[in-house]
C-alpha cells in the first residue's frame, strides 16, 4: 500500500540532505518523487520544495493464539524461576511467617448470555458460573436461589458441531452431595450447528468446569452425616428445605444414627435444637455435635522433679579497683560436684477406661516410666529413681539420659591450628578468635581474650574480656545478652541487653533490650544504636562530629521482618506484572474470536490465571503481614535514654518516632516521652560551654 505524498519546504545544500532532513523529522524513509522549486538563499543554503511520499508501514505481524499463549507460559515460568530463586516462593513465604492463611472466595454467576466454555446460553436463561459446587459452603447454596428458575422442556445451552451422544459424553454425570444432579435431569436434540441441551425439571442452571447442573426448585430439607474422623464423635448438617420439600424430623435422624451403628453419647438436646433452626428458621446448622463418646484416660507417666537450675547463665558480673572485670561469677553454667542429686524420677500411674460412640469400651493405656539412664559422671540410687553426680562439671540432659560433662575449654587462640568451632553447649576460649575463623555455640561464648573480625552465632550469653573489632558486612548473633570490654566497627545484633564497659566506636549496635555504656571512661562515639528498652550511657556523639545516631523504642527483629516482607512484595509485584503484559494480548484475541483456541489451550490458561490469582493473593497477604508489622515495630511510652555524662551536639536522637537533635553540649539528659502529650521530654539539662 503507497504512503502518503507531501509537499515541504527544507534549507539544505543539496537535494539529498533535505531529503534526509525530511526523513529525521519524519522518523520514516522518504521517496523523492519531483522538486518543484530550488530558491538560492545567501547563507549559501538552498530552499527546496520538495514532493515527497513516506514509505508505507508495513502491516503488522498478527501472532497466532498458540504464539500468544506459549509467550503468557513462557513468563509465568521466568517469573516463578525468579521467585523460588530470591525466596518468595508461597512455600517460603508461608515458612517465614509472611503469609496468612487466605479467604476462600466463591465466584458469582452473570445472567448475561455468552459463550460458556464449550456452551453457547439463550438470551433470557439466568445461571451462575462456579468454581465449586457443594464444598459443604451452604450459605453460598443459599444464594444460587436468587438465580431465576429454568423451566420443564426450556432449551438451556447449545453445543457447536456436536450430536447428542458427544453432548452427553461432555456433560457427564455428577452426584453431588446432597442433592443427586444428573444426566437425568436433561434431553438433547440435534439443531443446526450442533446440539440443544433440554430441561426436563425446573430448577436453577448451574455452570461448573465446563459442565452443566440444575439444581432442583423443590427440595425436602436434608441431613447430611458427616464421614466419621474415629469413633468419638458424630457430628452432621441440617439443610432447611427449598421450595416445598418436606421438612426434617427427630426420628429420622436417629435412624440414620443408628443405621451407622452410632448408640453411645447421643446429644438430643443438640438435635432438637439443629432441628428448629432447619425447619422453624429455614437456616442452616453446620457441624452440629451429634454424639460424642466418653475418652479414656491414660496414666500419668513418670515425672520428673529437677534439683538443679536448667536455665544457663545470669547477667551478674563485678567490675574490680583496678579497673578489671570478674567473669567468674558471671560463667554460671548449671555444674554438679560429686554427691550432687541432680533428679529425682516418680512412679506412673493407671488409667481411666472410656467408651465409643457405637458403645465399643476403649482401654485407658498405663503411664510410661521414662528411660532415663546415667551418663558420664552420674550413678543411681538402689531403686534407679534417684540420679547422683559422682564428678565436677557440666550437667548436661537429653531426653533418655543425664550425664555431669566438662566445659568445652579452649587453652589458647581460635586459629588455624584449631579450625572453627560448633558445640552444643557452652564454649571458653582463654586466647582470642582471630580473623575470619567462626565459633557457634548453643550455650555461653565466654572469650578472655579478643575477638577480631570472626563470625560468632552465640545460643545465650556473649562475654569478652577484651574488645571486639569486627566487620559490618554480617553481623554477630547473640540469643541473649552481650558483655564486652569495647567495640569497634562491629555489628552487632542482640536479643537481650548489651553491656559496654569503656567504648563503642563506629559501630552498628540492635538489641531487643538495654543497652549500656556507664563507665566513667564509657562513650559511644560514631555509628548507630538501635534498642527496644532505653540505653544508659556516659559519653554520647563526639567533639569532632563523627555521626551518631540513636533510635529508642523500636524492635530491630521487627524492622528486619519488615524489610524482608518489602524486598519479598517488590519482587512479586514485579512479577505479576511482567504476567499481566502477557496475559493482556491473550485475553484481547479471546474476546476477539472466542472459537479460536481448543480445550487443551484452555486449561493451559486456567494454570496460567490460577496462578496469577495466587501471586495476588500472596501480596495481599503480604501487605495484612505489614500492616501488622508497622504497628509492632514501635513500643509503648516510657523508654528513655540517659546520659550520665555529656551528649554532643548534632547527635540524632529518636525515641518512639519523636527526633532530637541537640544544637549544642549538654550534660546530665535524661530523654523521654511525655506520656500525656507524645511530645518529647528532657530532664535535668545542664548546658556545657565550649571553649572558644
Amino acid at each position: 500500500m503507497p504512503g502518503a505524498e507531501t509537499t515541504l519546504s527544507i534549507d539544505a545544500k543539496n537535494v539529498q540532505e533535505a531529503l534526509d532532513q525530511v526523513s529525521a523529522k519524519q522518523h520514516v524513509s522518504s521517496t523523492l518523487l519531483s522538486v518543484l522549486s530550488a530558491t538560492q538563499l545567501a547563507n549559501g543554503l538552498t530552499r527546496f520544495q520538495i514532493n515527497i511520499r513516506s514509505a508505507a508501514t508495513p502491516p503488522p505481524i498478527e501472532l497466532s493464539f498458540e504464539n500468544l499463549l506459549e509467550n503468557l507460559e513462557s513468563q509465568l515460568s521466568k517469573v516463578q524461576t525468579h521467585q523460588l530463586l530470591e525466596g518468595y516462593s508461597a512455600q517460603e513465604l508461608s515458612e517465614k511467617g509472611l503469609l496468612d492463611v487466605p479467604e476462600e472466595t466463591v465466584r458469582s454467576g452473570s445472567k448475561f448470555a455468552r459463550v460458556v466454555g464449550s456452551f453457547l446460553i439463550p438470551a433470557g436463561v439466568d445461571y451462575a458460573e462456579c468454581d465449586e459446587l457443594f464444598t459443604h459452603d451452604m450459605e453460598w447454596l443459599l444464594s444460587m436461589q436468587k438465580i431465576d428458575p429454568v423451566q420443564i422442556d426450556t432449551v438451556i445451552a447449545m453445543v457447536k458441531n456436536r450430536n447428542p451422544i458427544e453432548t452427553k459424553k461432555l456433560l457427564e454425570t455428577g452426584v453431588l452431595p446432597p442433592f443427586p444432579i444428573s444426566q437425568q435431569d436433561f434431553a438433547y436434540q440435534i439443531c443446526e450447528g450442533g446440539s440443544q441441551v433440554i430441561s426436563k425439571i425446573q430448577g436453577h442452571l448451574l455452570i461448573n468446569k465446563n459442565r452443566l447442573f440444575l439444581l432442583p426448585c423443590d427440595i425436602p430439607a436434608q441431613f447430611i452425616l458427616d464421614p466419621l474422623q474415629g469413633t468419638m464423635e458424630a457430628t452432621g448438617s441440617f439443610l432447611p428445605p427449598f421450595g416445598r420439600g418436606a421438612p426434617l424430623s427427630f426420628n429420622i435422624i436417629i435412624q440414620r444414627l443408628e443405621g451407622q451403628g452410632i448408640v453411645f453419647g447421643i446429644r438430643s438436646q443438640a438435635i432438637f435444637d439443629a432441628l428448629d433452626l432447619c425447619n422453624t428458621k429455614s437456616k442452616i446448622a453446620n457441624n452440629v455435635c451429634l454424639a460424642k463418646g466418653m475418652p479414656s484416660i491414660n496414666g500419668r507417666d513418670s515425672a520428673i522433679e529437677y534439683f538443679y537450675s536448667q536455665e544457663l547463665g545470669t547477667e551478674e558480673f563485678s567490675i574490680m579497683p583496678d579497673g578489671r572485670i570478674d567473669y567468674k561469677r558471671k560463667v554460671k553454667i548449671p555444674t554438679a560436684h560429686p554427691g550432687d542429686l541432680l533428679i529425682k524420677i516418680a512412679l506412673p500411674s493407671s488409667g481411666q477406661p472410656g467408651m465409643d460412640i457405637k458403645g465399643e469400651m476403649i482401654a485407658a493405656l498405663p503411664g510410661r516410666a521414662i528411660p532415663i539412664s546415667p551418663g558420664q559422671g552420674v550413678r543411681t540410687s538402689v531403686d534407679g529413681r534417684e540420679f547422683y553426680a559422682t564428678c565436677t562439671g557440666q550437667i548436661c540432659q537429653t531426653p533418655d539420659s543425664i550425664a555431669v560433662l566438662p566445659i568445652f575449654e579452649i587453652h589458647g587462640d581460635v586459629d588455624s591450628h584449631r579450625g572453627n568451632i560448633e558445640f552444643d553447649g557452652s564454649v571458653v576460649v582463654f586466647g582470642n578468635i582471630l580473623t575470619g575463623f567462626t565459633v557457634k555455640t548453643k550455650g555461653d561464648l565466654t572469650v578472655f581474650g579478643n575477638i577480631d573480625c570472626a563470625f560468632l552465632e552465640v545460643g545465650h550469653d556473649l562475654i569478652v574480656n577484651g574488645g571486639i573489632i569486627g566487620t559490618q558486612a554480617v553481623p554477630i548473633k547473640v540469643a541473649h545478652h552481650c558483655i564486652a570490654k569495647h567495640l569497634q566497627n562491629t555489628w552487632l545484633e542482640v536479643e537481650g541487653d548489651v553491656h559496654v564497659i569503656s567504648s563503642c566506636l563506629q559501630s552498628r549496635i540492635e538489641t531487643s533490650g538495654h543497652f549500656f555504656c556507664t563507665d566513667q571512661r564509657g562513650v559511644m562515639s560514631g555509628g548507630s544504636l538501635v534498642c527496644m528498652r532505653g540505653a544508659e550511657i556516659n559519653m554520647l556523639g563526639a567533639d569532632s562530629g563523627a555521626p551518631t545516631r540513636v533510635i529508642i523504642g523500636q524492635d530491630f527483629m521487627v524492622r528486619k521482618r519488615i524489610r524482608e516482607a518489602e524486598v519479598a512484595r517488590v519482587s512479586i509485584q514485579a512479577g505479576l506484572k511482567r504476567i499481566d503484559d502477557f496475559l493482556g494480548p491473550v485475553l484481547k484475541r479471546i474476546q476477539e474470536s472466542p472459537g479460536a483456541f481448543d480445550e487443551a489451550q484452555s486449561i493451559r490458561l486456567r494454570h496460567v490465571v490460577a496462578q496469577r490469582k495466587e501471586m495476588s493473593n500472596h501480596i495481599q497477604l503480604l501487605n495484612n503481614r505489614l500492616h501488622r508489622l508497622y504497628q509492632a515495630v514501635t513500643t509503648p511510652d516510657g523508654v528513655q535514654l540517659c546520659i550520665r555524662g555529656t551528649i554532643y551536639a548534632d547527635t540524632r536522637v529518636t525515641i518512639c518516632d519523636k527526633q532530637w537533635i541537640p544544637d549544642t553540649d549538654y550534660r546530665n539528659v535524661i530523654v523521654t516521652t511525655d506520656p500525656k502529650t507524645g511530645t518529647l521530654e528532657i530532664k535535668n539539662i545542664k548546658t556545657l560551654r565550649r571553649s572558644a
